[in-house]
């Protein structure tokens, strides 16, 4: 487990020195009768209207739960 916690800390932090970028993940969960790909459209919208107001690029992407269908937990990870 401190392994697995120490590499992803490198990469996160290797991302931010080589890129000059913060990446945050974060862990959601989809309210009842919610879709994946109704959160999918207010995500790419909320990227659109954000880029509109920033000098910087920002970047979201959703990672979608694969071990079932039914799980209702899912991650987004943005990067600024």
């Amino acid at each position: 487990m401190f392994v697995r916690k120490l590499v992803c800390m490198l990469f996160l932090m290797s991302s931010f020195v080589v890129k000059a970028s913060i990446m945050v993940v974060w862990t959601c969960e989809m309210l009842e009768g919610g879709e994946m790909k109704d959160l999918k459209k207010i995500n790419t919208a909320l990227v659109i209207a954000v880029n509109k107001l920033s000098e910087s690029e920002v970047q979201s992407n959703v990672l979608e739960p694969t071990a079932s269908s039914k799980m209702e937990s899912f991650r987004y990870i943005d990067i600024y």
